[in-house]
């Protein structure tokens, strides 16, 4: 059958409602992921960054003052050990001597 001018109407209907449809949807949807970024959000990103470096670095600093604190103890812990062993070894000899003499 040949086709009217109503045919051709609900044809070019069609078409341009689907094709604004297609055109909505890339413009909601796919140009926010190609679009390249404003420069407020890359401000934004820029500060977010700034603020995980600063954590970060404060949190390298704390391990380094904890690490120091936990040297001066292990050193002060190994003093006294060394003084304790000392002293045990001085005993030992003074009781070592007492027995010689004593024989």
């Amino acid at each position: 059958p040949r086709r009217d001018w109503r045919d051709w109407f609900i044809m070019a209907t069609v078409v341009s409602g689907v094709g604004y449809g297609l055109y909505s949807l890339s413009k909601r949807y796919v140009y926010p992921l190609i679009a390249p970024p404003t420069p407020e959000r890359l401000e934004q990103d820029k500060k977010s960054i700034e603020e995980q470096f600063d954590k970060a670095f404060a949190l390298v600093e704390q391990l380094a003052r904890d690490t120091e604190a936990l040297k001066d103890a292990e050193k002060q812990r190994t003093e006294k050990l060394d003084n304790a062993i000392s002293e045990l070894e001085t005993v030992m000899s003074d009781l070592k001597s007492a027995n010689r003499r004593r024989e």
